[in-house]
């Protein structure tokens, strides 16, 4: 007969590393999607909240499904809280003692410390992009792989607040925005 265990699954990440500024992109993004694929994404993004207690004079019925609910968060927190810890150099733990209790706090001073530097990157990008002009030696599908490798580049280091494309109307204007800026790019 099989044993159930009541000890939830470990979610392992990718280490920050010992060059977080270098590497919290990457780290974040994969921490990310290990969240998401657990359905635990909302605890770091905050629409996941510890459930409210029920009142006093709330059936028993309720008052236990509202104990459910309390500890079942508290499980999951603690999985994300766990695997945030665990990916960390202890030199980055020790930063975090003023938000050791949140795992939400924990991601947003993470993020507050090494996501800034990204913003150097997507101006150096951004430059380089408005900036290409295609050489003479290179083929036009040469060009084209050099044009979208950059364009890559400008989209993986853009800001968090710059990244949401929210309606189609916004990505046909993106995407028209592109291939102005790969015109240009043949032209000078």
């Amino acid at each position: 007969m099989a044993e159930i265990s009541t000890k939830s699954k470990q979610i392992t990440l990718r280490k920050l590393g010992t060059n977080p500024s270098r590497d919290y992109q990457v780290w974040a993004f994969s921490a990310r999607l290990a969240f998401e694929a657990e359905g635990l994404d909302g605890i770091i993004d905050g629409k996941s909240t510890k459930p409210a207690e029920a009142p006093a004079n709330a059936s028993a019925d309720a008052k236990k499904a509202a104990d459910e609910a309390i500890s079942k968060w508290k499980r999951e927190h603690g999985r994300v809280m766990d695997a945030l810890i665990q990916s960390l150099e202890q030199d980055e733990i020790i930063k975090l003692w003023t938000v050791r209790t949140s795992a939400r706090d924990i991601w947003l001073r993470l993020e507050q410390e090494y996501g800034v530097p990204l913003d150097i990157e997507y101006i150096r990008a951004s430059r380089t992009l408005a900036t290409l002009q295609r050489d003479p030696k290179d083929t036009i599908d040469q060009h084209i792989n050099k044009f979208e490798r950059q364009l890559r580049e400008v989209n993986f280091n853009r800001p968090p607040s710059l990244v949401e494309v929210e309606t189609d109307a916004d990505k046909e204007r993106q995407k028209s925005l592109n291939n102005l800026a790969f015109v240009g790019t043949l032209v000078g």
